[in-house]
């Protein structure tokens, strides 16, 4: 990444001479009184050049402007003295060495600027709030990563991005990878995180998967029936079923991921759905499925979808999953006949 350095200031110190100088001159003229000698200071050789402002690139040689010849020696300029009694003797001082270098201070100002900053925080509900800045990298792809959950994503123009993860345990850490070669990573704390279970189904690509919660019995359609399109229910609060990640990027990292506090589990069942099209013909779909279980790991299991030959036609393969709350004690286990076939 190449990083441009601004070297300012010494045209501006110039600038700020010449007008000085004219400034003098025109209120000794306006003056009257007796006359000074006053001749125009000559170059000294052997002072340093004053650069003018510019942009240099890292790695290379600045480029200065080539020096003009020397002007001819003036002839002697008489200026009107003020009435002291004594010659006013003017020079104009071609010392830049009190001129602050800001070309290294520049330097360590754009490097600092381009250096990602990852934040997280525990937010509401067990989810991680994250915010990243990459000024020097807008419109890059993003892979964000917590545990075993992986989705995309992509910076604004500005280099900004921000999403709520899902936390899968108590100690959270949030790692970025930018352009497939920067990595920041960060860390917090969920402290009720334990209280929820999450279920995430992740895979890779562009296969029509999605996941489907079903609440108090609910059937497909009905209230209490969270999907994509509809991720909340409204007789619990907490309960919620969001997507994750794009389709910008190159091989996306795809994810849905379903949370419902450890309370209201047992009222719970969840589904995995792939829509059956035309252009899914005799392969297979492969997907990822992560259940998060209280002061543990996530769980993972890997999903494969067998596909029928062409012409599929339209429909859905369904495949039920079995929640890991039923093995918390004092949880009930799903109705056996709870998921929904076509």
């Amino acid at each position: 990444m190449e990083k441009k350095t601004i070297i300012r200031g010494a045209a501006i110190a110039c600038a700020g001479i010449a007008v000085s100088a004219l400034a003098a001159q025109y209120l000794l003229t306006s003056l009257p009184g007796e006359q000074a000698q006053v001749k125009k200071p000559t170059a000294q050789q052997d002072s340093d050049p004053v650069l003018s402002a510019g942009l240099v690139r890292s790695g290379s040689s600045p480029e200065f402007p080539q020096a003009r010849d020397a002007a001819p020696d003036a002839a002697e300029t008489t200026l009107a003295a003020l009435d002291t009694g004594a010659g006013l003797q003017l020079s104009v001082r071609e010392d830049v060495g009190l001129l602050p270098d800001l070309s290294e201070q520049t330097a360590q100002d754009s490097t600092s600027d381009c250096t990602p900053d990852l934040q997280v925080k525990s937010g509401i509900d067990a989810l991680i709030d994250m915010r990243l800045s990459a000024p020097c990298d807008g419109g890059a792809h993003i892979t964000i990563s917590h545990g075993e959950l992986e989705f995309n994503g992509t910076l604004t123009k500005d280099g900004e991005f921000s999403a709520f993860v899902p936390a899968l345990t108590r100690e959270a850490e949030v790692s970025v990878t930018i352009s497939g070669d920067q990595i920041v990573k960060a860390a917090t704390e969920v402290p009720d995180a334990d209280d929820h279970l999450r279920v995430v189904l992740q895979w890779t690509g562009d296969a029509p998967l999605a996941l489907h919660a079903y609440h108090r019995g609910a059937g497909y359609g009905d209230d209490g029936h969270l999907h994509a399109s509809r991720p909340f229910d409204t007789a619990i609060d907490e309960a919620f079923l969001i997507s994750l990640g794009d389709m910008l990027g190159p091989d996306p990292k795809r994810a849905e991921v379903y949370s419902i506090p450890l309370t209201h589990a047992a009222d719970a069942r969840v589904e995995v759905e792939l829509n059956l099209s035309d252009a899914l013909c005799d392969g297979t779909v492969d997907a990822t499925v992560l259940q998060s279980r209280p002061a543990d790991a996530a769980v993972q299991d890997a999903l494969i979808f067998d596909l029928p030959g062409c012409p599929a036609g339209s429909g859905a393969l369904v495949m039920a999953l079995p929640l890991s709350a039923q093995a918390l004690p004092g949880m009930a286990g799903l109705p056996a006949d709870a998921s929904r076939t076509n």
